[in-house]
């Protein structure tokens, strides 16, 4: 099953500077919510419900992997504070992402089966580097 963000989910995804990638070959979209201060006002603005409880996320909090529904299907999404590069949260909060998207669609973690999200890890930090902070994909043309 894809992810069904509609053309109105993507304008407001926008308005509250959020980025979207797209996890191929699964077909899903990870939406990236940058402002901890706001994430909870903000997802529920994006997604038209309460997707969060105001208790989810204080001062303290550096991340958040959490998963939305959008018309019976699974969001995942991840907030943090996109004006603080702090790359040790990107990689935990993209751990959690990827091992939810895979087990959704069937992957499962094992000994003999790892490099799906050792993969996926990697390009969603790659993704997250880029499009929020504009640093350089990584590249393997080296």
């Amino acid at each position: 099953m894809k992810t069904t963000l509609t053309p109105a989910h993507l304008r407001r995804i926008k308005k509250v500077k959020g980025v979207v990638i797209r996890v191929e070959p699964y077909g899903r979209d990870v939406v990236i919510f940058t402002n901890m201060k706001t994430l909870v006002e903000d997802s529920a603005f994006v997604f038209g419900v309460d997707v969060l409880e105001p208790h989810s996320v204080d001062e303290n909090t550096l991340g958040l992997a959490f998963v939305a529904s959008v018309e019976e299907d699974a969001t995942y999404c991840i907030g943090f504070n996109g004006d603080k590069y702090r790359e040790e949260t990107i990689w935990h909060e993209a751990l959690h992402t990827t091992v939810d998207v895979l087990n959704y669609h069937g992957v499962q973690f094992t000994s003999d089966n790892h490099e799906p999200f050792a993969y996926t890890q990697g390009y969603l930090v790659s993704q997250i580097r880029n499009k929020v902070y504009g640093l350089p994909e990584f590249g393997y043309d080296d």
